[in-house]
């Protein structure tokens, strides 16, 4: 696995801060593994880490039966940050993610991250505003999916006006 602080570095979630913010950041890290198809978080279970993958897949699924039946909503890859809702307002998980493959990630307490944004208003404010652009790029794209799935709805079920 990579060096710990060149994970940091290359994940956009980080993009901006410095060297000794970097180092803080690696101090509340921890380095987790995931054999494929293991389950990392579930879809209702506590939001209280986010993850970042350095390299890798993995899906981001929802139930759309129960608990039988789920779909890939989205697939997160190499340097991207997933769980990240967790920093924002520590819900319930929307999703629930899935190595794709045999996986190494970095998860990072949400609590621990916020005291140290809190301590740093810079760390705070370059932090919260990658999020938001990377929340933001995850929302345009899950409305394009929706937006596909509702014309091809329409235009099986003849419903297309």
């Amino acid at each position: 696995m990579k060096a710990l602080i060149e994970i940091l570095k290359a994940t956009e979630l980080f993009a901006g801060l410095s060297e000794e913010e970097i180092t803080s950041l690696a101090a509340i890290s921890r380095q987790a593994q995931y054999p494929s198809g293991q389950i990392i978080f579930e879809e209702g279970g506590v939001g209280d880490d986010l993850f970042i993958l350095p390299e890798g897949r993995v899906s981001i699924e929802i139930k759309i039966v129960q608990d039988t039946v789920t779909e890939q909503i989205y697939q997160a890859r190499d340097n991207e940050v997933f769980g990240e809702l967790a920093l924002i307002d520590g819900h319930r998980r929307s999703a629930r993610t899935r190595a794709m493959e045999d996986l190494n990630v970095v998860a990072m307490g949400s609590q621990e991250l916020r005291k140290l944004m809190d301590a740093n208003h810079h760390m705070g404010y370059v932090i919260m505003g990658n999020l938001a652009r990377i929340v933001s790029r995850k929302l345009r794209d899950t409305n394009l999916s929706l937006r596909n799935v509702l014309m091809q709805q329409k235009y099986i079920f003849g419903d297309l006006r």
